[in-house]
């Protein structure tokens, strides 16, 4: 009988068996992305640390600088930033693929959404709206962007009536946006765009209060309402030294209202 290799029947005997219980046992499920995979902790931390770096000077900026547009952008990220570190799941796996990839960004959407719902001012909701457009790629659907191009629409529409005698604001902490020349007299303008809700009273006087010392009359223009309070408010601030008029400007239909409220802040600041 011809000698058989040592290991051989051995092998071959475990090779038959698992072929038995592969042949009975069902198939193995596919692999499918873990919705609830967690980011390791170190990732975590990482994730917390630029989120509670930037929302500190994201979230002051914000409720401060009347260059909404400008700062909002910083806070949207860093709430993004802190819903990957306290939930534990990542904005992007790149190792993931394409379904663990939307599943992931579903998720933080969801929770983001969420927070939305629940939040204790207009100012946050439109925050975490933001967060969530952004995790979802639409960067155009965000508060901040419309501000922008709001802040822009603006300035073409003072520009179109001052040509060639509007500028930018001198220093990125000044308290208003840009300024122009009109009939020797220098104003300044304060962009103040909201997504949703008017102009409330204490945006409106935080802004007067700004400017006190600048030595420049005030032009706050908002798309946003005016409630009876601000315009009692805009009313009380024509009286300053400095004076402060809010006009609302939503297209270029509106031309006539701004036009007609630059010519009464001209006069005033010529008053005083």
């Amino acid at each position: 009988m011809d000698r058989v290799p040592y290991g051989y029947l051995t092998e071959k005997s475990k090779g038959e068996m698992s072929s038995d219980r592969d042949h009975d046992a069902p198939d193995p499920a596919p692999d499918v992305p873990d919705d609830s995979a967690q980011l390791a902790v170190w990732e975590r931390a990482v994730a917390l640390l630029i989120g509670l770096a930037a929302v500190g000077g994201g979230a002051v900026a914000v409720f401060t600088s009347d260059n909404q547009a400008g700062t909002a952008g910083l806070l949207v990220i860093a709430l993004a930033f802190l819903v990957i570190g306290t939930q534990g799941t990542p904005l992007v796996k790149l190792s993931s693929g394409e379904q663990t990839l939307e599943l992931t960004k579903r998720r933080i959407r969801r929770e983001l959404t969420e927070q939305a719902e629940n939040a204790p001012t207009a100012e946050a909701a439109n925050a975490y709206e933001d967060a969530a457009a952004i995790v979802e790629g639409s960067w155009k659907e965000t508060s901040f962007a419309s501000a922008r191009g709001y802040e822009r629409d603006v300035f073409t529409a003072v520009h179109n009536l001052y040509p060639h005698k509007v500028f930018e604001s001198p220093t990125s902490e000044a308290p208003y946006d840009f300024y122009f020349d009109a009939d020797g007299v220098a104003v300044a303008v304060a962009v103040k765009y909201r997504a949703k809700g008017p102009l409330s009273h204490r945006e409106l006087l935080t802004m007067a209060d700004r400017m006190r010392g600048q030595g420049l009359p005030l032009l706050v223009v908002t798309n946003a309402p005016l409630s009876p309070s601000v315009s009692e408010l805009s009313e009380a601030l024509t009286k300053r030294a400095e004076p402060v008029i809010v006009t609302r400007w939503t297209s270029p239909f509106s031309a006539r209202d701004l036009r007609d409220a630059i010519l009464q802040l001209i006069s005033l600041a010529k008053e005083n």
